[in-house]
């Protein structure tokens, strides 16, 4: 189901785009995934542009990634 944003608001919002990439990366750095052999994943970097609330952020920070985090909105900021 698409969460729909009010006006000015899309910072704050969680997007259905977030849960499927956060699934995406769970199911293939998780132990059987398809990812979670040979991957140094102390040298990954994850960029995500208009992160909003960063749940995708979040979920790959548990596989020990770097994260860099980004958003213009001044109410995401103060979270």
């Amino acid at each position: 189901r698409i969460r729909r944003a009010q006006k000015g608001r899309t910072g704050v919002t969680l997007w259905s785009a977030a849960y499927v990439i956060s699934n995406y990366i769970d199911a293939q750095f998780s132990s059987g995934g398809s990812w979670n052999e040979g991957c140094a994943l102390k040298r990954w970097t994850v960029l995500e542009l208009g992160s909003g609330l960063g749940l995708p952020s979040c979920c790959a920070s548990k596989y020990g990634m770097n994260i860099v985090a980004t958003d213009t909105d001044k109410e995401v900021l103060k979270l």
